[in-house]
């Protein structure tokens, strides 16, 4: 996967989605490796909400970085967690209502490379570009 983004690198979530008083009191240093409430079953719920204000408030410069480093990365744990960033506390889930406000998603256009790989181009999402490249 390769990213792009083509628009203010440090716009957030919070402001490309017009959210209204967003909660900036936290920042990375303040995630915690706990994704989910005591007793409650992972796999059917949502992750940290704190955590996720912190994803919220993360400028676009720093998704960027991170999808195209890797400390985001593509976990599939549930239907609630595509996403993961791994930190010095460990793997913090991303709720798929963050993620799907701007990693594209759907399939824009495929092709074959001079190399006989398969590219697949991602619909755009708020200057937020994906490219994915698959070997044969």
């Amino acid at each position: 996967m390769a990213f792009t983004y083509s628009g203010d690198s440090a716009a957030t979530l919070n402001t490309l989605t017009n959210v209204q008083n967003p909660d900036v009191s936290k920042a990375l240093i303040d995630l915690s490796a706990v994704n989910y409430e005591a007793n409650v079953n992972e796999r059917n719920s949502k992750p940290s909400p704190a955590n996720q204000l912190i994803f919220m408030n993360q400028p676009m410069s720093w998704w960027l970085e991170n999808l195209n480093s890797g400390a985001v990365k593509y976990f599939p744990f549930s239907n609630y967690v595509n996403w993961a960033f791994t930190s010095s506390v460990g793997d913090v889930h991303i709720d798929r209502d963050v993620s799907l406000l701007f990693i594209p998603d759907a399939v824009a256009s495929t092709s074959v490379d001079s190399s006989g790989n398969r590219v697949a181009v991602f619909q755009v999402k708020y200057n937020f570009g994906r490219t994915d490249t698959m070997k044969f």
